[in-house]
């Protein structure tokens, strides 16, 4: 079976329980503290809504190793992903994803990948559903490390902003920043946790999981529109730049129509990590 004859074939993983341990330690890894899914003590205690990435990721990894689909999982990087959030993820609930590839595009220097997604918990409900996108490395690119998705470097260029600008920020990261994340989000995979294997798949050293820099990007655009976690009703971007661990990043918004916002995030080199990002707030 060729990567185009595994298009549309569903893979599952779990369902795993929600426990307040690994509630905690994603925030943990994230760097959020003091809000209501943070203190089991708190009546309206709750997972953080990008939790729900615990039971997606798994399932999109099941989706791509499978030996039938083709792909040489080593050589995977993360490209983008669009998150629409449905229901509240409560300790004692037990996550259930839905994966299937959905396309796959060429590209100069590899393959961009497509996989849908569908988290439900124990009571059928959805939780979140939307679509991920990998890029496989081609086998020429070990020593080009820096694109995620195959396409050209974009760098900042202020002549560029013609929108009205909502925030200009920078958000530091911790040097542990990728092992925290990896123990709170469940990827463990090694080009995040082991600077060897970074290497040798010709990276500089571990680099931050891509959905961590979005959530971290997320929290200062979500709190500049004044709007909490429990607002969101989806949010997305691609990964278009790696960015190492104990990096300062900055944070461009934008302010968009009804009350949503769009957003990039850069290192201070300019290299842009984060673009086409979308924070969409949830109707009254």
């Amino acid at each position: 079976m060729t990567t185009e004859e595994f298009i549309g074939k569903e893979v599952s993983f779990g369902p795993r329980p929600v426990t307040e341990e690994h509630m905690l330690a994603f925030c943990q890894g994230i760097n959020e503290e003091g809000l209501s899914f943070t203190d089991p003590a708190d009546e309206d205690f709750r997972a953080h809504p990008m939790y729900c990435v615990r039971s997606i990721i798994p399932a999109s990894g099941m989706c791509l190793l499978n030996p039938k689909a083709g792909i040489d999982f080593q050589r995977i990087v993360h490209a983008g992903i669009e998150i629409r959030f449905h229901q509240a993820v409560l300790p004692g609930d037990e996550l259930k994803t839905t994966s299937s590839l959905q396309g796959v595009e060429e590209k100069p220097k590899g393959r961009l990948l497509d996989v849908a997604f569908r988290t439900c918990n124990g009571r059928g409900e959805v939780v979140a559903e939307g679509t991920t996108c990998y890029f496989e490395r081609g086998k020429g690119s070990e020593q080009e490390p820096a694109n995620r998705d195959g396409e050209e470097d974009e760098e900042y260029d202020d002549s560029e902003t013609t929108r009205e600008v909502l925030l200009m920020t920078e958000v530091p990261t911790q040097d542990d920043q990728s092992i925290l994340y990896a123990e709170g989000s469940g990827d463990r995979f090694p080009i995040h946790t082991n600077d060897e294997f970074a290497r040798s798949v010709g990276l500089p050293g571990m680099i931050l999981h891509g959905l961590c820099t979005l959530a971290l990007s997320t929290a200062l655009v979500l709190q500049r529109l004044n709007k909490g976690w429990a607002d969101l009703s989806s949010v997305s971007c691609r990964f278009t730049h790696i960015a190492l661990p104990g990096a300062e990043l900055r944070v461009v918004g934008y302010r968009a129509n009804g009350g949503n916002a769009e957003f990039e995030t850069f290192d201070l080199a300019s290299n842009k990590v984060l673009s086409d990002g979308w924070v969409r707030i949830r109707s009254s």
